[in-house]
């Protein structure tokens, strides 16, 4: 089997050594050919400029097409790109044909012009085609961006990789984009091919792109490849199964499923009586179709043709087929034409004014702390969500609004239309102090509003407009106990005063070395300065940090699969008895959601640990965290630091954790309003650990809510993010504090429950069930 592969393999770089066939267009004959489609049929045909290349300055040019084409219409949008990496040129190929029947045969493509957007953009990597087309390096793959600044294109010709300079667009996306190939790294046979980038969406191309997705909001799209090694020809990729694994799947697999057997059942192989074999997208490694649905929920396919660079007859057969899978996926966009289709469509508007909004809306049910918001579009209000039939639970948020949440039934036949009416709420306007002792601050407050928002108090003084409600927030002035409080602001002026005490230092470090702490695993003390690209972030840090340091000299080494490794206090520090108490520290994290968890936990005797913090997201990039700690009685602690992952694939892990300014400190605050009916409730709203856990067969899961609080709840999901329990709360259960949840018929594993109290999402956490 080795054998064979290395000839099938040897077989296909000695094609891409001969000279390229002259059907195929270079980047001159797509813009003369696209000019003359645009000047013929003007009133559904548009050519567009979306970006430029960043070496040799070329323009990126895409196809717009659809009826009324000058206009931004009320329609679902659709994204074909035919180019990617430079040696695959046959997408070139599909892309220009449709748009030369659409221009050939309009009445036939009637009902896209009407009903739909659609947008072609032959290639976004123009520099690169002009490599292949030219024959300087047919077997040439990435941009020509000046890696090494030298001033001279360098490149090998004698076979794949080798070449010093370019990146990989398809490693150049933001999702994922760490775990791309660092610069020059040497893999196979094909060194250097695969380097993602100094930085996501670095590249002219998929900068365009992103652009441009921003701007359209598609349902759906394309983008063509070929395999050079043939290990992944004539296949359709949809989003994702990472690493194969059902775990780690995109919420709504099944659909993205469909989509994408669908349109691989329409694609015939060439020179095969069978069709293109259909799988989830399996990589994590910066690719487009992942980052499509990540950032704007669009359902991409990645389409790898048969063969590459094939003669003009073959090419025509190869093309031929490609199309049938556009065709399959147009169809499926327009509105009832080829059921099953189901989509979540509608209007954001103002209640009062009748307006559009732009407003963030999601599914509940189907989103996750990873994703990038999603809104409607300005123009008209619209939003589009494909998604399989069910129920779901529809939220839209806009600052200075009330939050809209209702239950919606998505069906297979029609598009599921909603019409959202946002109830404009008066401003709430503050004018305040911050102080001690009489004494001017200066200080950060940040208010989690839907957006939240972050106010630099200057002497002192301040003013901020907010929505009406119960928001969050937070204070912190260096040397100072930190505000952190519920405040229900209500609607007009007022005036509010915020009083600090001094804070009592109990245990401080600044991780300026680990003379202070008993380290499990590799822990290390790391300066800002070494790099001038971080592993969790674009800039680096300034002095030291603490760290789980995993690699030599390289700032982006990821934890290692399934560790376990926590560093502990060196000696116990003494909690004082004041009125109140907070750990707060400085994060930036980047780990596996849902799966690997960093968390600080107290203990008094080294042996029973209380876990106070637990954080499991994507965040490359630095932010204070507030941990309260008045429920612990006066007394003497150690402090533990933990990281742990549940890996299945040693692919499966991620940079990790960087923590500064760790303090446990003591102290007080006050606050004081201009209206008396403003509620004040300092960490009144709080989804508190689950006692026991683990746990068989129940738990009680506690919190912390007002007693103003009208409705609340706690949802249940298991790992796939399946909604498996809903808990509705009783004012007893309000006041209590907690309830009850028996888990008898569910079956054993990690679970995370979530707090929400009158529609507002109070925090999520994780318990183990072990039968």
């Amino acid at each position: 089997m080795k054998k064979s592969g290395f000839i099938v393999a040897l077989l296909i770089a000695t094609c891409l050594l001969s000279a390229i066939d002259s059907v195929y267009h270079n980047y001159e004959e797509i813009k003369a050919e696209l000019d003359m489609l645009a000047s013929q049929n003007p009133e559904f045909m548009m050519i567009d400029s979306i970006g430029v290349t960043h070496t040799d300055s070329l323009p990126i040019w895409a196809m717009k097409v659809s009826h009324n084409v000058q206009v931004d219409e009320d329609l679902p949008a659709l994204l074909f790109v035919g180019q990617c990496h430079a040696e695959e040129i046959q997408g070139v190929e599909v892309v220009m044909k449709q748009l030369e029947l659409i221009a050939q045969y309009p009445t036939y493509y009637e009902n896209w012009l009407n009903e739909l957007e659609l947008w072609f953009i032959p290639t976004i990597n123009p520099e690169g085609l002009q490599v292949v087309l030219d024959e300087w390096d047919v077997t040439y793959r990435k941009t020509k961006t000046d890696v090494d600044n030298n001033g001279i294109f360098d490149y090998n010709p004698e076979g794949w990789g080798n070449d010093l300079d370019g990146v990989d667009p398809n490693r150049n996306y933001a999702f994922n984009w760490i775990h791309g190939d660092n610069l020059w790294a040497q893999s196979g046979e094909e060194w250097y091919d695969y380097y993602r980038g100094p930085y996501p969406f670095s590249e002219g191309g998929t900068d365009a792109v992103r652009n441009l997705a921003k701007k359209q909001y598609f349902i759906y799209s394309i983008n063509f490849h070929s395999s050079r090694s043939g290990n992944f020809s004539s296949k359709v990729f949809y989003p994702w199964r990472f690493k194969n694994e059902v775990s780690r799947q995109n919420p709504d697999f099944e659909y993205c499923r469909y989509i994408g057997e669908s349109v691989a059942s329409q694609i015939g192989i060439t020179g095969d009586p069978g069709t293109y074999e259909p799988g989830p997208s399996q990589g994590r490694n910066g690719t487009s179709t992942p980052w499509f649905y990540q950032a704007h929920k669009t359902v991409q396919l990645t389409i790898e043709m048969s063969g590459i660079q094939p003669d003009s007859t073959e090419l025509q057969l190869t093309v031929n087929e490609n199309l049938k899978g556009i065709n399959w996926l147009v169809e499926q966009a327009r509105n009832g034409y080829q059921p099953p289709c189901p989509l979540l469509t509608g209007h954001i508007t103002d209640a009062v004014t009748g307006e559009p909004l732009v407003a963030q809306f999601y599914i509940e049910e189907l989103e996750k702390n990873y994703f990038d918001p999603t809104y409607s579009d300005e123009l008209y209000g619209r939003f589009w969500r494909p998604v399989g039939n069910g129920t779901y639970t529809l939220v839209v948020k806009k600052d200075d609004y009330l939050t809209y949440e209702q239950q919606v039934v998505v069906n297979n036949s029609l598009w599921t239309n909603v019409e959202v009416q946002l109830q404009p709420l008066p401003p709430a306007v503050y004018s305040g102090t911050l102080s001690s002792d009489d004494v001017a601050l200066n200080g950060t407050m940040i208010i989690y509003d839907v957006d939240p928002d972050t106010v630099f108090i200057q002497n002192g003084q301040f003013e901020v407009s907010v929505t009406p409600g119960n928001n969050k927030v937070e204070i912190y002035a260096e040397g100072y106990f930190p505000i952190v409080s519920n405040i229900n602001f209500l609607s007009g002026e007022h005036n509010i005063e915020f009083e600090m005490s001094e804070a009592t230092v109990y245990f401080s470090d600044d991780f300026n070395n680990l003379d202070n702490w008993t380290t499990d695993g590799p822990w290390e003390i790391v300066e800002g300065d070494k790099w001038a690209e971080s592993a969790l972030g674009e800039e680096p840090w300034d002095g030291a940090a603490l760290t789980d340091y995993w690699g030599e000299n390289d700032p982006q080494s990821f934890y290692a699969p399934n560790c376990d490794v926590s560093i502990v206090s060196a000696e116990s520090f003494h909690l004082g008895n004041v009125e109140r108490r907070m750990l707060h520290f400085m994060e930036n994290i980047y780990v596996e959601p849902y799966f690997d968890y960093v968390t600080i936990s107290l203990s008094s005797d080294l042996e029973t640990w209380t876990e106070v913090y637990s954080n499991s997201e994507i965040r490359p990039y630095w932010k204070r965290k507030y941990v309260p700690l008045n429920d612990f009685p006066e007394g003497d602690y150690y402090v533990r630091l933990r990281l742990q992952a549940d890996s299945p694939n040693d692919q499966l892990v991620d940079p990790g954790w960087i923590a500064d300014d760790f303090r446990i400190v003591g102290g007080d605050f006050s606050v004081t309003v201009s209206n008396e009916d403003t509620d004040v409730q300092p960490f009144a709203d709080a989804l508190l650990n689950n006692y026991p856990n683990p746990f068989n067969p129940e738990t009680n899961l506690r919190f912390s809510l007002s007693p103003k609080t009208e409705s609340a709840y706690i949802k249940v999901y298991n790992v796939r993010g399946e909604l498996t329990d809903k808990i509705e709360f009783t004012p007893k259960d309000i006041k209590n504090g907690k309830v009850k949840w028996n888990a008898e018929k569910f079956a054993s594993g990690i679970y995370f429950y979530q707090l929400s109290a009158d529609r507002k999402v109070i925090g999520t956490n994780k318990m183990i069930l072990l039968k």
